[in-house]
């Protein structure tokens, strides 16, 4: 409610502030609504496209989320801290839908992050856990090659 009194037409941080508070009170639509409201505003270019990505994130529209935050990883001229963040949640994303290829992609983001900053969060941990779960994949799609036993038997 206070965030709500503070959050005039032209004042941009209260706002900001806001639509954070509503997606973390889980009113999504609300949030989306504040946060796109002041997305092309100079100063919160960068930090609306991660929390609109987030709120996309968290309706499901994990395409839609991935977009929000290459792009603003793609902004340039903010801090370095919301570029991380955006690697952050774009690995984090790929990583859950735990596919092959999202693996991959998760690791690219992660591993750039890494090399950016080794001590982001639990960064490391996550490399380490995203290889894992990449090789683990990987070693599931191999098949076994027939061998001379199993050929000879089936051709008597």
């Amino acid at each position: 409610e206070r965030l709500e009194k503070e959050a005039q037409p032209d004042d941009l941080g209260p706002r900001y502030r806001l639509g954070v508070a509503y997606r973390e009170l889980g009113r999504i639509e609300e949030a989306l609504v504040m946060l796109q409201s002041i997305q092309h505003e100079t100063e919160f270019v960068v930090p609306c496209l991660i929390a609109i990505g987030l709120c996309l994130r968290r309706q499901g529209l994990d395409g839609a989320a991935a977009k929000r935050f290459a792009k603003a990883i793609e902004t340039p001229g903010y801090p370095e801290p919301l570029y991380l963040e955006a690697l952050y949640n774009l690995g984090d994303l790929y990583e859950a839908k735990g596919t092959q290829e999202s693996l991959a992609l998760a690791l690219s983001s992660f591993e750039e992050l890494y090399a950016r900053d080794i001590a982001y969060r639990d960064i490391g941990e996550r490399v380490r856990v995203v290889k894992t779960n990449l090789s683990s994949a990987e070693r599931q799609k191999i098949k076994r090659l027939p061998t001379r036993l199993a050929d000879s038997q089936g051709n008597q």
